[in-house]
């Protein structure tokens, strides 16, 4: 099946060998039998309701014995939706460090959907609207699922679908979809517009996208010295022009070898830029502080605003050498 974005959607499980709700019955243990064989155990299910690959009453699954084998423990009496694979000898097998295999009480949408496409229904296009949100600079950049935004979905033929996220943001598109779709977001006032995503549905499987909104940009430039040649290994300091010497709001980077600095995920504002912000001999930098581009204290320096999802490339920041002693 396709796969967007590490999504638990059904869809993606359909392609298994069997998919099936049963009521586990008893538990056996087979024995290592050769040089490559593994010890394992076979759970008998009763089938309650079948779906794909399952016929008769009961089905025998195989799974590990648990720890590095990444074995699945099911309990007798207990209740699963099951998603399984196979082998060359048409055994099915489950396993927990891949499989989507759950007890009944928390697949609601597992079970939801199997019952959708037998009735020849089907989520053939399915994704999330998220933002990534930054109070300020101290806190690491989170993303949220958008509520509420309209997703249209435009294909190869003239078709053209609606879906709203919902309270996760997260959308799907019902139908035997087939061929390369657009997907837009219509964006919410105050968020700069979303590329739209071009995703692939292949014949009777699905596909996910995920659509970034953000309002957090870059800045980058480069440090240089008195004769504008980089500078490296340079502590650069970006400071909010509100709170310029709180060390809680100032997010730092340092210069690679062509005296490249970069700034990632920064929330919109207005800041100060600092090279060597702490002075000579920190770090054994032999340089003055120099406040963007070339100033010696920040009454001087250049302010510098970024937009909502702007990516500024600055001017070069010019170092002076330390006052040498006399």
């Amino acid at each position: 099946m396709g796969g967007g974005f590490g999504s638990d959607e059904p869809c993606e499980g359909w392609g298994s060998v069997a998919v099936f709700v049963g009521r586990v019955a008893s538990v056996s243990v087979i024995p290592k039998r050769g040089e490559w064989d593994m010890q394992h155990r076979v759970y008998l299910f009763e089938i309650l309701e079948a779906f794909v690959g399952v016929q008769g009453k009961t089905v025998e699954v195989s799974t590990g014995m648990g720890g590095g084998d990444c074995g699945l423990d099911f309990e007798i009496g207990e209740t699963y939706f099951v998603y399984t694979g196979g082998d060359a000898n048409g055994n099915l097998w489950v396993g927990a460090c891949s499989d989507r295999t759950k007890k009944l009480a928390q697949a609601e949408a597992d079970l939801a959907f199997a019952r959708e496409a037998q009735r020849g229904e089907w989520t053939a296009l399915y994704g999330r609207v998220r933002t990534n949100v930054r109070e300020n600079l101290s806190d690491q950049a989170a993303g949220l699922g958008m509520t509420g935004v309209t997703v249209t979905v435009e294909g190869p033929r003239g078709q053209r679908f609606e879906a709203v996220t919902d309270d996760f943001g997260k959308f799907t598109v019902k139908g035997q979809l087939e061929g390369t779709y657009t997907v837009r977001a219509k964006v919410p006032p105050g968020y700069p517009a979303a590329a739209p995503q071009k995703v692939e549905v292949l014949k009777g499987e699905c596909e996910g996208a995920e659509i970034l909104v953000t309002s957090l940009g870059t800045i980058q430039g480069r440090v240089v010295d008195a004769q504008r040649k980089p500078v490296n290994e340079m502590k650069v300091a970006l400071m909010p022009v509100d709170s310029p010497y709180d060390e809680y709001e100032i997010a730092l980077a340092y210069t690679d070898t062509e005296g490249n600095y970069l700034f990632e995920e920064v929330p919109p504002g207005v800041y100060f830029l600092a090279a060597n912000p702490d002075g000579p001999g920190a770090y054994g930098q032999a340089y003055q502080p120099a406040y963007y581009p070339q100033a010696s204290d920040l009454d001087s320096a250049t302010r510098v605003t970024l937009e909502p999802s702007a990516a500024l490339e600055l001017r070069d920041i010019r170092l002076s050498p330390a006052d040498r002693p006399e």
